[in-house]
């Protein structure tokens, strides 16, 4: 018995150990299996949404690194990407992704460009994307690219073909920006009438109104609620990379682009002649001023000439009167001197000097006279024998008379 026994122990010993070892090439041979959904490699560029296993429970991952996946089934969605609506090859997709666009003047565009947007990090987010669209691609389809042409084909309307191509390009831009952050504007329309720029005949034609409102973003009124803010998505960048018109188009903004040329030229011509005729009445008054200011010179130089003689003439006049009441006054200090020697003397030296001219004159008519003084008739008149010379007489007569009529005395005084 006891040998029995001992047998029969070591082969259930034996049994167990071939069991055990097939559970565990069994549970090898399953982890081999699921190796590649134990632990997940999160790029840095990328979330990871990871759903466990029976709880069916999302694990969101955002940061790099190695997380523990546990057989769970995991999605990936790209943290920024971009997206293309062009003709080009090299833009997008390989087929013609342009987003058609009507203008309020009728004409068509083709729109190219670029938008970048970034994905959220935040769970209630990353869970509203993945529970509605399940992978990137959907979001992108079903969101992204149909947001995105909506917005871009309701701007073409508030501007006209010219607009969009020069005057309002950014504006074009900005439209589309604030669209897809706060959702597409509420607009009305309204007839407006303009000028044809071909036939120069007024036309009515169809333009977008923006409803303002101070309350709403922006001061717009918006027509239904922003997808990209509903599920957290945020514009990094739009871009414009060019808008295609079509012939008609371009021919009509070519026709604008001359007029406005022109409109410019002539513009600028008329503020060159404005400047040339500012210029030339500037000169003119210039010159004006300085031939003023010559006659305003030569005007002073004379009052000042004139002021000069004047005052000469004063002061000759002054010296004249001067020289007059000097002469006055030396005359008549002359006058009283005289008289007063005259007075003092009996007038003796002027009677002299009167009579030895008299005198002077006598004798000069005596000597000049040719006649014959001796007389021809003695008159006898006295006892002694005398006689009378009649041109001694007559000095004597002219002597006495001269005398007399001086006041001269020739006595002796004693």
């Amino acid at each position: 018995m006891g040998l029995l026994s001992l047998f029969s122990f070591k082969g259930i010993s034996q049994t167990a150990k071939i069991i055990k070892g097939a559970i565990l090439v069994i549970v090898a041979i399953v982890l081999l299996s699921f190796s590649s959904s134990v632990v997940e490699d999160v790029p840095a560029d990328e979330i990871v949404i990871n759903q466990m296993p029976i709880s069916g429970e999302l694990l969101f991952w955002t940061t790099p690194g190695l997380k523990g996946q546990w057989g769970g089934s995991t999605t990936l969605y790209q943290k920024s990407f971009q997206i293309w609506f062009s003709d080009k090859d090299n833009q997008g997709a390989e087929e013609d992704d342009e987003i058609p666009v009507l203008f309020n003047d009728g004409g068509n565009g083709y729109i190219s460009g670029s938008i970048r947007i970034l994905l959220p990090l935040d769970a209630t987010h990353l869970r509203l994307i993945h529970t509605t669209f399940g992978n990137m691609q959907n979001l992108i389809h079903e969101l992204v690219k149909p947001t995105v042409t909506k917005v871009v084909f309701a701007t073409g309307p508030l501007m006209n073909s010219y607009e969009s191509y020069a005057a309002k390009r950014t504006d074009f831009i900005r439209y589309i920006e604030d669209q897809l952050r706060n959702g597409v504007y509420r607009t009305y329309s309204r007839e407006k009438m303009v000028q044809d720029e071909f036939t120069g005949k007024d036309k009515y034609i169809k333009i977008a109104e923006l409803d303002s409102n101070a309350t709403s973003p922006g001061g717009i009124v918006r027509q239904e609620e922003a997808p990209f803010e509903k599920f957290g998505l945020t514009i990094a960048a739009v871009s414009i990379e060019r808008i295609r018109y079509e012939e008609a188009i371009m021919q009509q903004i070519a026709s604008q682009q001359r007029a406005q040329m022109e409109v410019q030229t002539a513009i600028a011509e008329t503020k060159k002649q404005e400047q040339q005729l500012i210029q030339e009445e500037k000169k003119g008054q210039k010159d004006a001023t300085v031939s003023k200011w010559k006659q305003e010179v030569i005007k002073a130089q004379k009052i000042t000439l004139a002021e000069q003689e004047k005052e000469v003439a004063r002061l000759e006049k002054e010296a004249a009167e001067f020289t007059k009441q000097k002469e006055i006054l030396l005359g008549q200090g002359e006058s009283e001197r005289k008289r007063l020697n005259m007075n003092a003397d009996g007038q003796l030296v002027v009677k002299l000097d009167k009579y030895a001219e008299v005198m002077k004159y006598a004798f000069d008519a005596m000597a000049n006279y040719k006649g014959d003084w001796v007389p021809q008739t003695m008159i006898g008149g006295g006892t002694g024998g005398t006689y009378s010379n009649g041109a001694m007489d007559l000095i004597n007569m002219l002597m006495v008379k001269t005398a007399k009529d001086l006041n001269l005395d020739f006595k002796a005084t004693k």
